[in-house]
């Protein structure tokens, strides 16, 4: 059975990056790309899905530098 709406609440991306020495701003431009969302987008609706809701920022995320949050703002528009 294929839900109608998925939710998506990308977490750990910073943890990850740094974990593995990447920049995080990179990290932030890949995983955050207009690209990666259009082609989640059509695979799910190839699936038969009719919603998605990307949970991209949180309260918490304010109390990151500010350039961070410049950039996360910056891709999120994108």
């Amino acid at each position: 059975m294929i839900p109608k709406h998925i939710a998506i609440i990308p977490d750990g991306n910073r943890r990850w990056a740094k974990s593995k020495k990447f920049s995080l701003l990179n990290t932030y431009k890949t995983a955050g790309s207009y690209e990666k969302a259009k082609k989640l987008g059509e695979e799910a609706k190839k699936w038969g899905v009719k919603y998605i809701s990307i949970w991209a920022f949180s309260t918490e995320n304010w109390k990151r530098n500010k350039n961070e949050i410049k950039f996360a703002f910056k891709t999120i528009e994108k």
